[in-house]
């Protein structure tokens, strides 16, 4: 097991997701955990099962964890101990849990308890890259406390972006910060980019635009995130506490509904059980594949899927978007929603149909 957390939160905007997924009250879903945010926003819309998979136990730790703290806390426990709000007794809070963890994921967590005291929800790599942006570079152009002022205001967004993240010593702090070198040692796995050609600081510039000047700010998470190091007044979906109590009846209830495995995609794509899917929340895992996996992962989708099969993923760097016999892509939709993303990684989003 790695000793250290990816990613502890999800990067890819719930709402959109969910209205790209079309979801089903019966259908059945496939889903890359990663923090296992989305994956819990899948099942609020209660289908009836959600696979939830991820090759790394860290991710799938992480996901238990969650998952207990939503079974068996109350709401203000939860989001105290996840890191939302300060805490001194987390290591108490974890206490309460633990049992109800697998014993691997509950031996990461007992070796690990500075993780747990930090606030889990803070310390995944991803999560100290933006620590390292908020400290080093943001302040340079932000004061930190007119952020609520900035996130509501777009005329000051405009000036930030045109006037100071556009200046010859932001683009320059921009492109070593967020180059592909930086960003794989301190935030992303440097496997990512084993298939990208593009440069990602040139590509983060433009979303930071399209982000800051095109589409709504003052509710987004994403960017509150980014800017405060916390989720103030805008929390992730499954965290939102009308959202917690129906994912609590549901796991409480109905605890079969969510499944989670250490697997490959493939793996699961290759199940023996003739489970037939009506979706699959895919992450940008094609970005780690070259051409030819991409298309066979295809392939294999399209024989364990319903007919109108939803299959959603995203392009960061790496182009993906392969239409082949049997699958359509949804163009129309896609774009459609992604105008509205509010998460600023991402260049495309696919949705694709099984015929």
């Amino acid at each position: 097991m790695d000793h250290y957390i990816h990613y502890s939160n999800c990067w890819e905007d719930t709402q959109i997701l969910l209205k790209a997924l079309n979801i089903k009250n019966d259908g059945k879903y496939l889903s890359i955990l990663s923090a296992g945010d989305n994956t819990f926003s899948i099942l609020l819309h209660k289908p009836s099962s959600v696979v939830g998979i991820d090759l790394n136990p860290t991710q799938i730790a992480l996901t238990e964890l969650k998952k207990n703290c939503i079974q068996k806390l109350e709401y203000e426990e939860t989001i105290e101990f996840l890191g939302i709000k300060s805490s001194q007794k987390r290591i108490l809070i974890f206490n309460k849990i633990k049992d109800f963890l697998s014993n691997e994921s509950r031996e990461f967590f007992t070796n690990n308890t500075h993780l747990i005291e930090k606030g889990i929800i803070h310390t995944g790599k991803f999560e100290k890259y933006f620590h390292f942006f908020r400290k080093y570079i943001l302040k340079l152009f932000l004061n930190p406390n007119k952020i609520d002022n900035f996130m509501n205001n777009k005329q000051m967004r405009e000036e930030f972006f045109y006037k100071k993240v556009q200046s010859p010593l932001g683009k320059m702090l921009f492109k070593v910060f967020f180059s592909n070198q930086i960003m794989g040692l301190l935030g992303r796995n440097r496997k990512f980019f084993k298939y990208a050609s593009q440069n990602l600081a040139k590509e983060i510039l433009n979303r930071i635009e399209a982000g800051l000047i095109f589409v709504e700010t003052s509710n987004n998470p994403y960017l509150e995130y980014i800017l405060k190091g916390n989720f103030v007044k805008n929390l992730p979906h499954y965290l939102q506490e009308t959202n917690f109590y129906k994912l609590k009846q549901i796991l409480n209830e109905h605890p079969e509904k969510l499944q989670i495995h250490k697997s490959t995609l493939m793996e699961i794509l290759n199940n023996k059980n003739n489970i037939k899917f009506d979706g699959f929340n895919l992450s940008d895992v094609f970005e780690y594949m070259d051409k030819q996996e991409y298309t066979e992962h295809l392939q294999k989708i399209k024989q364990i899927s319903n007919p109108k099969a939803r299959i959603v993923y995203w392009n960061m760097l790496v182009d993906r978007n392969d239409q082949i016999e049997g699958i359509k892509t949804l163009e129309k939709l896609s774009n459609e929603l992604f105008s509205n993303n509010q998460s600023f990684f991402y260049k495309k989003l696919l949705i694709q149909e099984v015929i």
